[in-house]
């Protein structure tokens, strides 16, 4: 069966796109937060500690993650989520101060679990009853492809415009 017969609705194929986008930026983040943070003069205690914090954003707005959802829609918390998420990124670069930087991460955490829950809900609302582990099969792919790509990205842009010293 073709991959067009089991997933008919174009908007699961923009989930998709905007997915794998998104898992390029986290592959970026991920490779580059580290370094950031290290030239910024952060001992890798604060760094660990720092991703602790964006550990923490995910596990105290999953639970409530549902109920938002329902009260929001799926995509309106996806958009608002996605807006965070840019948002917190966008301001990394202007913190200094361990406090302000995990407060960012935590928000990213939340902000995260937001993107990937509301993603997730609308794939499954959209994905045929017999093709639902399919459609979120195909969704934990692009987000890996994204997370294997984002590095890659990351080491050209470094490459081409590296961290002011």
């Amino acid at each position: 069966m073709a991959l067009r017969d089991r997933i008919t609705d174009p908007n699961v194929f923009r989930v998709y796109r905007a997915t794998f986008a998104l898992g390029v930026a986290y592959g970026m983040a991920i490779s580059l937060i580290a370094l950031f943070l290290d030239q910024r003069g952060f001992s890798k205690s604060d760094i660990g500690s720092l991703a602790a914090w964006f550990a923490t954003g995910i596990v105290v707005l999953s639970l409530p993650m549902g109920t938002l959802i329902r009260r929001f829609t799926a995509k309106t918390t996806l958009v608002a989520a996605l807006f965070g998420y840019a948002l917190t990124v966008s301001a990394m670069p202007y913190l200094h101060s361990y406090e302000a930087i995990a407060c960012v991460r935590l928000i990213d955490g939340a902000c995260s679990v937001g993107v990937w829950v509301s993603s997730e809900t609308i794939l499954l609302q959209r994905a045929g009853r017999s093709h639902k582990a399919y459609v979120t099969s195909l969704y934990a792919v692009t987000v890996a492809l994204g997370y294997l790509t984002g590095p890659l990205v990351a080491r050209g842009l470094v490459a081409v415009a590296p961290f002011a010293r």
